[in-house]
């Protein structure tokens, strides 16, 4: 008996912000790791500045996709598009653009999984908080996902929080068990709590909450901070 993939199977691709995007420093975005590492090899290898232009073309590109079949797109917002300096105004030419590519998706029948983090920190926490080592950086994330499921989430219901969560360690799921609470509670005051979808990498996420002083979780965000924040 051959084995068949169930009707509810999505056929789909991914991304992420800082590989296909590209208008790094238009629409108001600000500067993220993603970019300033990427300058750093400029003359050696591909960086953020242009990559697949997709800021410029995803009418196109979204109709390629169509003509390919997809059923499902996974891309990631990128959070300085979207608040600039990470935890300063909202940019609504950020809020704008991704609004196009969400409603366009849909109307050529895709249907959109957003990544609210591809490590693409605004780079403006790294210079106020030394990223993640803060925690006041966490709380910023809360309210740029605050900020995304306000915009989008009459649309979007299938949402990743952070993208390979193995790599960012126990610090970024302290971080996406508050956006579980935060979506959570959205979703009941939009009425669609019948629809909720959060995708979590992990069970008894409630234990990162507040993590003991000198624990492993601790130890754990210490080295993620030192590996992944500091430039």
């Amino acid at each position: 008996m051959m084995n068949q993939f169930p009707a509810s199977f999505l056929w789909g691709a991914s991304s992420s912000a800082f590989q296909i995007e590209g208008g790094w420093d238009e629409g108001g975005k600000g500067m993220t790791v993603a970019d300033f590492n990427s300058f750093k090899l400029s003359d050696k290898q591909a960086d953020t500045k242009v990559a697949s232009d997709f800021y410029h073309h995803w009418k196109e590109d979204i109709d390629l996709m169509k003509e390919l079949g997809l059923k499902a797109y996974r891309f990631s917002l990128s959070w300085a598009r979207i608040i600039p300096d990470g935890d300063g105004e909202v940019n609504p030419e950020g809020i704008a653009f991704y609004n196009k590519v969400i409603d366009y998706l849909i109307e050529q029948g895709i249907r959109p999984l957003v990544t609210l983090y591809h490590f693409d920190l605004p780079y403006a926490l790294v210079e106020k908080y030394n990223g993640w080592e803060c925690r006041d950086c966490a709380y910023a994330f809360e309210r740029y996902a605050r900020v995304c499921f306000r915009a989008f989430g009459d649309r979007v219901k299938y949402w990743q929080v952070i993208n390979d969560t193995q790599v960012s360690a126990a610090d970024m799921l302290r971080h996406r068990s508050r956006m579980y609470h935060t979506y959570k509670e959205m979703c009941i005051q939009l009425g669609v709590y019948d629809k909720f979808r959060l995708r979590l990498h992990g069970i008894y996420l409630s234990l990162f909450e507040s993590p003991l002083p000198n624990g492993p979780v601790q130890k754990l965000s210490d080295a993620f901070a030192r590996t992944h924040s500091r430039i």
